[in-house]
């Protein structure tokens, strides 16, 4: 299957930004994340669409061993794939318990851990999987 419409960038900013204005009748069903930003139902909204926003899916928060905590502890980075996943771990092993490397797939997700106090060292050029891995490689061989 090919994309009719794929934005600059993974995010949703840049989605809005590729959306051309509704034509008459202009309709969108959204499937997302519970916890979702707004941003790309409002963009769409304002640029004349009518949203059918429905819920895909819910983040739920893993409950890890005490022994995992521990192990996760020692590690010499984490990675961070969403702002759930920066909420998510604080809330379970506190900010005491992030190694020295701090990884964000996006500037959203990067902005969550600054409010949260988090000190983040990279944020991957490309907002998918393997440019959080390739950023990541390359803060750990610096």
């Amino acid at each position: 299957m090919v994309a009719d419409l794929q934005p600059e960038s993974a995010l949703a900013e840049a989605l809005v930004d590729a959306f051309d204005p509704a034509p008459e009748g202009g309709w969108v069903l959204l499937p997302q994340a519970a916890a979702a930003r707004p941003v790309l139902a409002d963009g769409l909204r304002a640029k004349g669409w009518q949203v059918e926003e429905a819920e895909a899916y819910r983040t739920v928060t893993a409950q890890p061993s005490e022994d995992a905590l521990a192990a996760a502890a020692k590690a010499d980075a984490i990675a961070f794939t969403s702002s759930s996943t920066v909420t998510s771990w604080l809330a379970l092993a506190g900010a005491g318990a992030l190694p020295p490397v701090v990884a964000c797939i996006g500037p959203v997700t990067a902005a969550t851990a600054a409010e949260h106090g988090v000190p983040v060292t990279v944020v991957a050029g490309e907002h998918t999987v393997d440019g959080l891995v390739d950023a990541l490689v390359a803060a750990l061989r610096s």
